[in-house]
């Protein structure tokens, strides 16, 4: 378990928890490739992305410290206990991964992507691979051609 703090940097909408890299509790590089977590209590917790604070002038080893963002939405009193869980990434991911290589997506895989980004389960750069796979190639069924690419043969 580690103790809140609020580090007051603001994120923009963006949850963020920052961690020691002398944390004891949790092992810091397990947090380098997955880059998000679970923040909070058995009864309250949101995701976050992780960010690493090196050095103790920051944090204690004991301590999370939470965004201006991220406090506010959790609620806590500073000194809270609350656990970090690293997060696997949602399982619709793997549509996005098919739309990067050029499969189509249908309404139900489109619904649980759309699901996933409002439920705030993508990062960033997880919704920002959506997005470009989607503008570099449009494969939506109920998606009518324009005329102008089949006669390019686009289509």
């Amino acid at each position: 378990m580690l103790k809140v703090k609020r580090i007051p940097i603001e994120t923009f909408g963006e949850n963020v928890v920052f961690l020691s890299d002398q944390c004891q509790s949790h092992r810091p590089e397990a947090f380098r490739g997955i880059n998000k977590a679970y923040v909070g209590t058995s009864k309250h917790q949101i995701m976050a992305a992780v960010n690493l604070v090196h050095g103790d002038h920051l944090l204690r080893s004991d301590e999370i410290g939470l965004s201006t963002n991220t406090f506010t939405e959790l609620a806590f009193d500073e000194g809270t206990e609350v656990d970090l869980v690293p997060t696997t990434p949602p399982a619709s991911m793997d549509f996005v991964r098919s739309k990067v290589f050029g499969q189509p997506l249908n309404r139900a895989q489109l619904t649980d992507i759309v699901s996933d980004i409002a439920a705030h389960k993508y990062t960033r750069i997880e919704i920002t691979a959506f997005l470009m796979a989607c503008a570099s190639f449009m494969t939506c069924p109920s998606r009518k051609p324009h005329p102008l690419e089949m006669s390019l043969g686009y289509l």
